[in-house]
Formats: C-alpha cells, structure tokens, sequence
C-alpha cells in the first residue's frame, strides 16, 4: 500500500494535467520528461516501486513523451531522422559503452569494492549503467524529432528554463536542512553539501556542472520570447553554481561566461554581475571558507614567555638594528604540497595510484569501474570509486581506443554547434569540468547536454544547411 499510494497519486496529477494541455499533450509530455528526469533522483520520488527498479513517475512520464512524439512523428519518419541524431562517431561510442557495460555485468564478482560500498548485481549493472544511460540519448533524440517536425525548439527551450526555476527550491531547501542541524565539528559549507548530495540522489560536484550548462543555456539564448522566465533562470543557475560549493564549476562557470557574455546586451551583463553579487554576500563564510580549502598553512609555534617579577630593576638595552627582511624565495615543495591540498588529493593520490591500472590495459580497458581493478591484487584497495577526470575515466575503461573516439565525438559536438550556439558552449564547458571529474558516459549529470544536442540537431536539419557528417 506504501507504494501504490505515491504512484496513483502522482500519476493521477500527471493524467489530469495530461487532460487539461490535451490540445498540446504532446508538447506538454515532452515538456515534463524534460524537466523530470533530471530531477527524478531526489528523495521525495520514490525510484523502486513494488521493489522493482524503474517503476517511476519519471519512466511513465518519459514512456508517454517517447509515445506521444512517436505516434504524432510516425515511426517512418523517426528512422529517417535516426542518422542525423545518432552519428557515426555517436553510434561507436555507444557501441564502445555497451560493450564496457557487459563486460563489467560479466565479471562484477572480479571488483576489489571498499567495505562500504555494495556490490552490484549484473542485472543491477545492466538496468543502472545501461538503461538509464539509453533513456538520457533517447530523450534527446526525441527532442530532435519533435524540433525537426515543428520547425521550432520552443518547448525544450522553455522546459530547460522551467527546470532550472524547478532546482532552485528544492536545492535550497536540502541546503538549509543541512546548514540548521546542529553542529558536529564539520566545516559549515560541508554539512550543506551533504545535505544535498544525501536528498538530491547524486553528489554535489555533479549539481554544480548540471548549473554551468543551464547558465550558459540561458545566458547564450538571447533569443528567447520569454525573457522573465529567462532573466529568474539565470539568476538561479547562478545560485545553483555557487552553492554546489564546487570550485571546478566555479572557475568553468566565470571562464565560459567571459565569452557567454561579450555578445550580450549590458543589461544581461548587469543581471549576472548583480545575481552573482546578491547570492555571494548571501553565501559569504561558506564561500570563503570553501575557497580557503586547502591554502591553510601552518601556525608558528607560540613561544613561551617567563614572568619577569615586578620587583627586579630592568636594565636598559641598547635597541638591536632591525633585522633585514628575507628575499622573497618561492619554494618548489611547498608550491607542490599547496597543489595537492588545493586539489583534493588528485595529483598526489587518486591520479597516480590509479594510472598502473591504465598501464595494465592501455588500447580497450577493462570495462565500466576499472578503477577497482587494481593490478595487484593483494594490494590495498583503493580508496576512490571514481577517477576524478573524465579522460582518465575512459582511458581506464576503454582505452586509448575509447579516447580517440570521444575526442571524434565532440568535435563533431563542437561543428554542430554552429547551429545552435548554446550547444557549443555545452560542450566547452563539458570538456573543461572533465578535467577534475565528471564523466563523458551518458550520464545524470549529462542529461541536458544530450537534449541540447538534439535540440542543435533539429535546428541543422531546420536551417536547411548541414556540415559533413562527423
């Protein structure tokens, strides 16, 4: 009954509000897949009902869109409209992905796991590395047919700014339920950071880069009819980047917005200057306690001093010359120890410990979480369950290969986004937060980059004008 409450409910409120846009149903599923999936993780929306993994308002929701387009498009014209989503180098990386996946449902027993962290089961692997994933580019591709057959983005335009509207409370809301509980020691930025990562399904770095693609979305696409929804979506995109407390996204979000923004008009200009103003003095000991992770030095030893009692007649000192300050000298080793604190422990611990595992397979990897595939086994394992970089990430699993075919696949991205700039500016911000983590795989944190690719792909195919295919 626990389960069959929550889903009648939320997919009697889905049937109604089917009903009352049922002159635009198709839009309207569309629409709401859109801004459903990529918040369908948090924990208010039950993700296993009857025990059974996909059972979701989000799936249903997804399934109807996926009917909807299809029905109205016509199968026919779906597999015309195939090739032009699905890429070669699309088509080979997936390949590429699919066949990382079967490898590790294969042989998941061969996974040396932290204590803490629960073996999959193959079936597990399957539904969570592989279906999950095939949902994300589907949706995508729907968005290119449905673009394609209108001759208009309008709706995933606006359902992208409606979702970044949609995050802002819900992130705020996890936020303030971590910064109020009592406190146990933690640094302040932190607690609100767990808060989020435990409510919101994925961890917080992955929030931060969902923001910088839907600021930059918003930002780029000046062309929009809805400037109110568009002039609130950048200043909660902004907010949403700043409270992931995710410096990565930090620094991709100001380098990118430099370039975002030098077509703009100055009002769009004052709108970001001042947004990122009122949320920093909103946010400013978490900011600066955040940003001051790991520069802190050392305190000087404090120095002891004898009382001297009152009686006892002080005898004069000449006064000692000043002593000459030291030469400023920049010291190699604390350069290098300031970096690896800076980093979080990448260029001293994750990424060198992980590289013999590369070594070990250099040309097809060793399928999805290699990085508990150490080459020793009797060593200790290690402590991390992601890379913490995107190449590094595909190197390990599929190799030199898999990197050459990523680096064909976004520069096939980057050529299509002349169509469409708010999807060029996607995929440099994609491969800039890959440096520190993230993933190319389709993924949550991906989700938007896969609709905003088909959104590109059906503003090529409505421009009349199309590149060779990459």
């Amino acid at each position: 009954m626990a389960d069959v409450l929550p889903l009648a409910i939320s997919s009697g409120v889905f049937c109604a509000l089917c009903w009352v846009f049922r002159t635009r149903l198709t839009d309207f599923t569309l629409g709401s897949a859109i801004v459903l999936i990529p918040i369908g993780h948090v924990s208010f929306m039950p993700q296993a009902l009857f025990g059974i993994p996909g059972i979701s308002l989000t799936n249903f929701v997804f399934l109807t869109a996926a009917a909807c387009v299809l029905r109205e498009a016509g199968l026919g014209n779906a597999f015309r409209n195939l090739p032009r989503y699905f890429t070669p180098a699309v088509v080979v990386f997936g390949i590429l992905f699919i066949v990382a996946v079967l490898r590790t449902a294969a042989d998941v027993d061969s996974l040396l796991l932290r204590e803490n962290v629960e073996r999959p089961t193959p079936f597990r692997v399957l539904v969570l590395e592989g279906l999950l994933s095939a949902k994300f580019v589907a949706l995508g591709f729907l968005v290119a047919l449905r673009g394609i057959q209108r001759g208009s983005l309008a709706t995933a335009e606006k359902s992208l700014l409606v979702l970044t509207i949609v995050l802002f409370p819900i992130i705020v809301t996890f936020y303030v339920m971590g910064v109020t509980a009592p406190p146990n020691g933690e640094l302040l930025y932190d607690m609100g950071r767990d808060s989020i990562a435990d409510n919101f399904g994925v961890h917080t770095n992955y929030l931060g880069r969902m923001a910088v693609y839907l600021l930059l979305f918003a930002v780029v696409s000046t062309n929009l009819a809805w400037k109110p929804l568009r002039c609130a979506a950048i200043f909660c995109a902004i907010a949403l980047i700043e409270v992931s407390f995710s410096r990565t996204s930090w620094i991709a979000g100001t380098l990118l917005l430099l370039f975002a923004l030098r077509r703009n008009s100055t009002a769009d200009r004052l709108l970001v200057a001042a947004s990122i103003a009122v949320v920093s003095l909103a946010l400013l000991p978490q900011l600066a306690e955040r940003s001051e992770y790991g520069l802190e030095g050392t305190s000087e030893p404090e120095v002891a001093q004898t009382e001297v009692p009152d009686d006892v007649p002080s005898i004069p000192v000449p006064a000692a010359e000043p002593a000459p300050e030291p030469a400023f000298e920049l010291d190699p080793q604390e350069v290098t120890e300031t970096l690896h604190r800076v980093a979080a422990g990448r260029t001293s611990n994750i990424w060198p410990s992980v590289m013999p595992i590369f070594y070990a397979h250099p040309i097809f990897g060793q399928g999805l979480f290699s990085v508990f595939r150490p080459v020793d086994p009797e060593a200790k394992r290690i402590a991390y369950n992601h890379p913490h970089n995107a190449y590094l990430e595909v190197a390990l699993d599929m190799g030199v290969v898999g990197l050459a075919v990523v680096a064909w696949m976004m520069w096939g991205f980057w050529r299509l986004g002349r169509f469409y700039p708010p999807f060029r500016y996607l995929v440099a911000g994609w491969l800039l937060v890959s440096m520190t983590g993230g993933s190319f795989y389709p993924q949550l944190q991906n989700a938007l980059n896969w609709i905003v690719l088909g959104m590109a792909v059906a503003a090529r195919e409505n421009s009349g004008s199309r590149p060779n295919s990459s």
